[in-house]
Protein backbone atom coordinates (compact mmCIF):
# COMPACT_ATOMS: atom_id res chain seq x y z
CA UNK A 1 0.00 0.00 0.00
CA UNK A 2 3.13 2.41 0.46
CA UNK A 3 3.59 2.08 -3.38
CA UNK A 4 0.52 3.03 -4.06
CA UNK A 5 0.56 6.06 -1.84
CA UNK A 6 4.08 6.91 -2.61
CA UNK A 7 3.27 6.68 -6.55
CA UNK A 8 0.00 8.58 -5.78
CA UNK A 9 2.07 11.52 -4.00
CA UNK A 10 4.71 11.68 -6.70
CA UNK A 11 2.40 11.66 -9.64
CA UNK A 12 -1.09 12.89 -8.61
CA UNK A 13 -1.36 14.56 -5.37
CA UNK A 14 0.94 15.42 -2.50
CA UNK A 15 -2.32 15.51 -0.39
CA UNK A 16 -3.60 12.10 -0.97
CA UNK A 17 -4.44 10.12 1.22
CA UNK A 18 -5.14 6.66 2.00
CA UNK A 19 -7.09 5.26 5.09
CA UNK A 20 -7.86 1.28 5.73
CA UNK A 21 -11.76 0.91 5.43
CA UNK A 22 -13.67 -1.47 7.98
CA UNK A 23 -15.98 -3.24 5.39
CA UNK A 24 -17.21 -5.50 8.49
CA UNK A 25 -19.08 -2.32 10.05
CA UNK A 26 -20.92 -1.91 6.44
CA UNK A 27 -20.71 -5.37 4.13
CA UNK A 28 -21.62 -8.61 4.45
CA UNK A 29 -19.45 -11.10 5.70
CA UNK A 30 -18.79 -12.10 2.37
CA UNK A 31 -17.87 -9.15 0.89
CA UNK A 32 -15.99 -7.74 3.69
CA UNK A 33 -13.21 -11.12 4.13
CA UNK A 34 -12.41 -11.25 0.00
CA UNK A 35 -11.19 -7.88 -0.44
CA UNK A 36 -8.82 -5.56 1.61
CA UNK A 37 -10.08 -1.86 1.54
CA UNK A 38 -8.87 1.44 1.68
CA UNK A 39 -10.39 4.92 1.88
CA UNK A 40 -8.81 6.70 -0.36
CA UNK A 41 -8.73 10.78 -0.74
CA UNK A 42 -7.39 12.21 -4.27
CA UNK A 43 -7.96 15.65 -5.55
CA UNK A 44 -10.87 15.97 -3.32
CA UNK A 45 -12.41 12.89 -4.20
CA UNK A 46 -13.39 10.34 -2.18
CA UNK A 47 -13.23 6.39 -2.93
CA UNK A 48 -12.99 2.91 -1.84
CA UNK A 49 -9.67 1.16 -3.19
CA UNK A 50 -10.45 -2.80 -2.81
CA UNK A 51 -7.56 -5.17 -3.35
CA UNK A 52 -8.56 -9.17 -3.45
CA UNK A 53 -7.03 -11.21 -1.07
CA UNK A 54 -7.75 -14.41 -3.74
CA UNK A 55 -8.52 -14.87 -6.76
CA UNK A 56 -11.97 -13.33 -7.84
CA UNK A 57 -13.37 -14.41 -11.45
CA UNK A 58 -13.65 -10.68 -13.45
CA UNK A 59 -17.54 -10.62 -13.57
CA UNK A 60 -17.72 -11.51 -9.83
CA UNK A 61 -15.71 -8.54 -9.55
CA UNK A 62 -18.56 -6.16 -11.07
CA UNK A 63 -20.89 -7.53 -9.27
CA UNK A 64 -19.02 -7.03 -6.13
CA UNK A 65 -18.28 -3.13 -7.17
CA UNK A 66 -21.91 -2.53 -7.70
CA UNK A 67 -23.19 -4.31 -4.41
CA UNK A 68 -20.53 -2.05 -2.59
CA UNK A 69 -21.97 1.16 -4.08
CA UNK A 70 -25.53 -0.05 -3.28
CA UNK A 71 -24.56 0.36 -0.23
CA UNK A 72 -22.15 3.21 0.28
CA UNK A 73 -23.00 5.03 -2.20
CA UNK A 74 -19.05 5.22 -3.36
CA UNK A 75 -17.26 4.86 -6.21
CA UNK A 76 -14.63 1.43 -6.10
CA UNK A 77 -11.15 0.75 -7.81
CA UNK A 78 -9.54 -2.48 -7.88
CA UNK A 79 -5.95 -2.30 -6.80
CA UNK A 80 -4.07 -5.47 -8.39
CA UNK A 81 -0.59 -6.55 -8.39
CA UNK A 82 -0.29 -7.29 -12.02
CA UNK A 83 -2.64 -7.15 -14.07
CA UNK A 84 -2.21 -8.78 -16.98
CA UNK A 85 -2.53 -6.55 -20.67
CA UNK A 86 -5.58 -8.88 -21.08
CA UNK A 87 -7.19 -7.71 -18.10
CA UNK A 88 -6.30 -4.63 -18.13
CA UNK A 89 -8.36 -4.74 -21.60
CA UNK A 90 -11.04 -6.13 -20.38
CA UNK A 91 -11.42 -3.94 -17.38
CA UNK A 92 -11.01 -1.41 -19.68
CA UNK A 93 -14.02 -2.38 -21.62
CA UNK A 94 -16.18 -3.35 -18.88
CA UNK A 95 -15.18 0.44 -17.30
CA UNK A 96 -13.70 -1.30 -14.18
CA UNK A 97 -11.86 1.15 -12.42
CA UNK A 98 -8.31 0.17 -11.48
CA UNK A 99 -4.74 0.44 -10.40
CA UNK A 100 -2.07 -1.84 -11.12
Amino acid sequence: MLNVLEYLKENVDDEVKIVKWNAKEYLSLHLASIYEYHYVTVLGIHFLMMRPKETVVLSKIQIHMDQIFEVTKMETVLLLKDASPYLAKEMLKKKIGFIS
